[in-house]
């Protein structure tokens, strides 16, 4: 095996979790807002019977992001709630969570867990898939109240992503040279973390003459003079505990080192600590002359907000695009306001924002997403899950065996099928292989490198997608010529 190493410059980062936010021009969604809610009667009524009537939920608006608590079931001490997190603001909102009020006791999460509870506070954070919520967009989540005697249905509410720096001690960060030509070449930045906490959403600053042309597994996101300003990929945001991100460089001219390394995180806040903020309710003095129940035209959104963002409040369709004003707002993201906000000339009901070759209005009444071509994150577009396969587009795994429904038409078993031969589909081995050209391998299967490595193996569940193979820290420790 021949390892090219011509240059090594490590870094040493110490890591003491700060809660200071970072101060550098970094564009990061900092949001902990108090905001306006719609008044939700919490006082128990009865009607002939015993029975408590339960209020249907309520609006939240808050800085750049609004909360809908919707009641969907409820029964004598218990009722399903689902909230609905829609980001109005013009950055992403990243890493999310957030800090609930109610003294009812909740159960059976979905699309987010419960981090800790406190005095009737609960911290909420998302579920990792649905980890940030860009511009315009929405996610959902939900769970079920128990209560016994009067119920709580949630008013208040705080966003709570935090910006924390690592400093040194916990983590490595090292820039190799891996090849070199007469105008530029190319390096890795490796990030190694040493500590015992997964690193989320990272961030790096870093000074060097460097002239970086072009970069994998992160987004350039500022560059002034000889500072850079570098963000993760989309599918690389996390590093977990004793693991390394690898963010492959092209760069133009010589090759120069990496100074005044900084690294971030956005981690969803901590309540026993000065990060936290206490959820607060619209103060009374200032709904005396804001009414949040009134909502003329039966579309979702109240007239006080109707009247904010300038949408017709006898109209549910404003704009007449063929989306009511709702989905536009809450869970598409497009302009209320416009009849052909997305693509000019198509009605934005008619328009296909995610490319799957489904209508924006057929995916909301199929109640799948519309800005994304494969809802349940399965590996299978939505239009291939419902023309082709049959499976639900909104779920992941379809027929419950453990195995997403991509994974299954890849070791070619059926997704609507729990059992192949009597065995659980989890549990069913399959020999399968991976080849030298496949992408999980292409960071050892390199011009350097004296082989080409495959894999061939009899397992159980998808391996290809499920398997990580990257160059050993100690790669350059050693190299012939």
């Amino acid at each position: 095996m021949k390892i090219k190493g011509t240059k090594i410059i490590t870094t040493l980062l110490t890591a003491v979790m700060l809660t200071e936010q970072i101060t550098a021009a970094a564009p990061v969604h900092y949001v902990h807002a108090e905001g306006e809610s719609e008044n939700v009667n919490n006082d128990s009524e009865t009607d002939s019977g015993n029975e408590t009537s339960v209020p249907e939920g309520g609006m939240y608006f808050g800085d750049g992001y609004s909360v809908e608590v919707v009641v969907s079931d409820s029964w004598e001490g218990a009722y399903n709630v689902k909230l609905q997190i829609s980001n109005t603001s013009e950055e992403t909102i990243h890493n999310w969570g957030i800090i609930m009020k109610t003294s009812d006791m909740i159960s059976g999460l979905y699309n987010a867990v419960e981090l800790s509870e406190k005095d009737g506070m609960h911290l909420l954070k998302n579920a990792g898939y649905n980890q940030d919520i860009p511009a315009g967009g929405s996610v959902e989540a939900g769970y079920t109240a128990f209560y016994e005697g009067s119920f709580d249905v949630p008013q208040e509410f705080a966003l709570s992503n935090i910006v924390k720096e690592v400093e040194m001690t916990e983590c490595e960060v090292s820039l190799f040279i891996t090849d070199e030509w007469e105008d530029g070449g190319m390096a890795q930045i490796i990030i190694r973390n040493i500590s015992d906490q997964c690193i989320e959403d990272w961030m790096m600053e870093f000074d060097s003459t460097m002239d970086i042309a072009d970069l994998w597994g992160g987004v350039i996101e500022g560059h002034d003079d000889e500072h850079y300003f570098i963000r993760n990929a989309d599918h690389a945001q996390n590093i977990p505990a004793g693991e390394t991100m690898a963010v492959e460089i092209v760069f133009k001219g010589n090759a120069a080192d990496i100074r005044n390394v900084k690294l971030s995180q956005i981690i969803v806040g901590d309540m026993d600590n000065d990060s936290f903020v206490t959820p607060t309710p619209t103060p009374i003095a200032d709904e005396e002359d804001v009414d949040y129940e009134t909502d003329t035209d039966g579309d979702g959104i109240p007239d006080a907000y109707e009247e904010m963002i300038g949408t017709d409040l006898a109209l549910t369709d404003t704009d007449s695009d063929r989306l009511d004003d709702y989905a536009e707002v809450f869970v598409l993201g497009s302009d209320p306001l416009v009849y052909d906000s997305i693509e000019s000339g198509v009605a934005d009901g008619d328009a296909d924002s995610d490319g799957d070759g489904i209508s924006n209005l057929q995916e909301i009444n199929m109640g799948i997403n519309p800005s994304l071509k494969d809802t349940d994150y399965d590996g299978l577009d939505d239009n291939e899950e419902i023309d082709i396969y049959g499976t639900d587009p909104a779920d992941s795994d379809t027929d419950d065996d453990g195995l997403k429904d991509g994974d299954e038409i890849k070791l070619r078993l059926d997704p609507k099928d729990p059992k192949t031969n009597g065995i659980g589909d989890a549990d069913y081995k399959i020999l399968q292989s991976i080849d030298v050209d496949s992408d999980v391998l292409k960071q050892i299967n390199t011009d350097d490198n004296g082989y080409l490595f495959s894999v061939e193996i009899k397992a159980a569940g998808y391996v290809e997608g499920n398997i990580k193979v990257v160059e050993s820290d100690h790669a350059y420790v050693m190299q012939n010529d």
